[in-house]
């Protein structure tokens, strides 16, 4: 059989497409998908209207019968409300002539308790041969503290109503009729305690108190009899007899019999003997026996027997035995020199002030005195033991300064230059010069003497011969005013001391 081959030719281009055909039918639906999220919350609507006023109760009491409610006098009126015994309900007015009634509110009848003692254990009460007249019989178990309650028919047992133990009290046995109250425990609505001779404490810990102390505070007191200690850890360690100890820490360790420290660790550590300490930390470290400290931080540290610190940091490090330190001045004033006495501040006068007083001390009675008349002073006899000297100061209107001297013309010299101190001519004006030459017996002579004014601090002496002299300069310190007017000036003072 004969095959004929036929060549395909190339393909043609892709005709117009035909029109649509109908929809076919709808396929199954598909599964769910995710839910989207959640939208905003909606606006609050508007709030609707309230509900009509309800029924305010006024319990006026109770009555025996519900007929005695039609016969009240006065008559009721909307809300009044009577408890009625016959049914055990509440009836309430209602303001229309109608009573509402409650459900009853009586319980169930109870059983009246009749306590039978307390010498039965468990199994002997469970032995008991009780019946239903028995009813109400009480037993308690002296080995559980469990209550058994005979109903007629069993018993019903409760809880044991036996307390948790107490903590143990203290070793330390308190005087008799004290009254000890451990730290955390209550007093029965009680925050004090009247005791006629003994122990008085509140907030003590850890601490045995004698008869006549009075400690008040956290760790407060010690074992000492007649001492007062008030505050946290104020006379906490070693606090002697009749001291007293206030504040947070005042005389905490080692305060010395008839001390006093009032003060925030006021007499802190060891104060002495009969030392006193008042203030923010008075006397703190060692005070002084017999030695005082007032005011903030005055005697602080180490304060010297017998010593006295008034102010704000007087005498605060080291001060001496025997001294006194008053200051005003707000910083620190020491004074580590026995047996003196420091004062700050002091008044300053002006160069014209024309007071003439005079500040003076007593050696014998101590007293500081002001003396505006004659200024005199005493000093020992120096040859008659029985006699004192007396020696008053000069006088004048102004006020002056002077220096003495001696000095020498030698052979071959015309004159002397004396040199002052070199102050001197910063202190003074208006000099004057007296010299008086010295005989010479020797040669029988006389010397005719002379000088110049003093300049720059110095001057010359001049003389026809050789000579020794003696030679004194008075200057002016400052200018008073010798007479005043009465209507200018106002005196002070009293008596013979007064002052401009």
């Amino acid at each position: 059989m004969a095959t004929n081959n036929i060549n395909t030719g190339t393909q043609g281009t892709q005709g117009p497409q035909g029109p649509q055909g109908p929809q076919g039918p709808q396929g199954p639906r598909g599964a769910r998908g995710p839910s989207g999220l959640i939208g905003r919350i909606g606006l609050t609507g508007n709030q609707g209207p309230s509900g009509a006023d309800g029924t305010s109760i006024n319990f006026k009491g109770s009555l025996a019968y519900s007929t005695s409610l039609s016969t009240l006098s006065p008559p009721p009126v909307k809300g009044d409300a009577y408890f009625l015994s016959d049914s055990n309900e509440i009836h309430i007015f209602d303001g229309n002539d109608t009573w509402h009634n409650t459900t009853q509110l009586k319980g169930e009848q109870g059983i009246s308790f009749n306590f039978q003692g307390s010498t039965y254990d468990d199994v002997s009460i469970q032995a008991l041969n009780l019946g239903v007249n028995d009813a109400g019989k009480t037993y308690l178990a002296s080995d559980t503290y469990k209550l058994y309650v005979w109903n007629g028919l069993a018993f019903t047992v409760s809880d044991s109503i036996r307390g948790e133990p107490g903590q143990p009290g203290g070793s330390a046995t308190g005087p008799t009729n004290s009254v000890q109250v451990r730290n955390g425990d209550t007093t029965n609505g009680y925050d004090s305690f009247t005791y006629d001779n003994d122990l008085f404490t509140i907030g003590a810990r850890n601490f045995t108190l004698n008869q006549f102390q009075i400690a008040i505070g956290n760790r407060a007191g010690s074992s000492q009899i007649d001492s007062i200690s008030i505050g946290s850890g104020a006379g906490q360690n070693s606090q002697n007899r009749g001291t007293i100890a206030i504040g947070n820490q005042a005389g905490t360790d080692r305060q010395q019999e008839f001390a006093v420290a009032i003060g925030y660790q006021a007499g802190e550590v060891e104060q002495g003997n009969r030392a006193v300490a008042i203030g923010f930390y008075p006397g703190e470290m060692y005070q002084g026996g017999r030695a005082v400290a007032i005011g903030d931080l005055a005697g602080k540290d180490h304060q010297g027997v017998n010593a006295v610190a008034i102010g704000a940091s007087a005498g605060k490090d080291n001060q001496a035995d025997n001294s006194i330190v008053i200051n005003a001045t707000g910083a620190v004033l020491n004074n580590t020199d026995a047996s003196t006495c420091v004062i700050k501040p002091i008044r300053g006068v002006p160069a014209t002030d024309t007071s003439t007083n005079v500040l003076m001390y007593d050696t014998d009675t101590g007293e500081i005195t002001v003396n505006t008349g004659s200024k005199t002073f005493v000093i020992d006899h120096p040859t008659d033991s029985n006699k004192y000297l007396v020696h008053a100061c000069l006088e004048g209107p102004e006020a002056g300064v002077y220096y003495r001297g001696t000095g020498i013309i030698n052979e071959g010299d015309k004159y002397s230059e004396i040199i002052l101190a070199d102050y001197v001519k910063h202190l003074a004006t208006d000099y004057t010069v007296n010299v008086t030459p010295i005989y010479n017996e020797k040669e029988n002579t006389f010397s005719n003497i002379a000088i110049k004014r003093v300049i720059d601090g110095k001057f010359k002496v001049y003389s026809d011969k050789p000579c020794e002299f003696d030679y004194v300069v008075f200057g002016k310190r400052n200018d008073i005013v010798v007479e005043p007017e009465k209507t200018n000036v106002e005196v002070k003072g009293d008596g013979p001391y007064k002052w401009l």
